[in-house]
């Protein structure tokens, strides 16, 4: 059970799509069955988006890959570019988070990766697998940004 048929992820980038697919995936083959209930609990969850559910594997996923601490926050969960985001928890948002949510989106990894460190190191190393290169513009915040300085959500 890995995707339902959500229109609000239809529209997602495939890079994007792919990644929150694999965090997804990884989650629900965790050895933690407690996480795994959870996981599909929440996807079972008609009225819980599964956008939602797998940007919180994405998060879970990262958090563990690149052993953050309590209040560090994740590639998937910063945008510098949102002056109403970086107004509310700038202070939270290290120089190196923003530095390596800026490598991954130049080397064509999506922010959504559940294992960073190792998908920059197969993008930036061609021989391993090509990388696909984003253009400055999609750093910006968008619809897909549940953080956009347009959203209304309070989430």
């Amino acid at each position: 059970m890995l995707a339902r048929n959500d229109d609000e992820g239809d529209e997602l980038d495939p890079v994007d799509r792919a990644a929150l697919e694999l965090a997804v995936k990884l989650t629900l083959e965790e050895k933690d069955l407690g996480r795994v209930q959870q996981v599909r609990s929440m996807l079972a969850d008609l009225h819980r988006p599964w956008l939602e559910v797998a940007e919180f594997c994405s998060y879970h996923q990262q958090k563990r890959a690149l052993c953050l601490g309590p209040g560090q926050l994740t590639p998937c969960g910063i945008y510098p570019d949102d002056e109403e985001f970086m107004a509310i928890r700038g202070s939270r948002v290290s120089l190196e988070a923003v530095k390596l949510l800026r490598r991954m989106l130049d080397a064509g990894v999506s922010r959504f990766h559940p294992d960073p460190m190792t998908a920059l190191k197969e993008a930036e190393h061609p021989s391993t697998r090509g990388g696909r290169r984003r253009s400055s513009k999609e750093f910006q915040p968008n619809k897909h940004n549940p953080r956009s300085a347009s959203s209304t959500s309070g989430r």
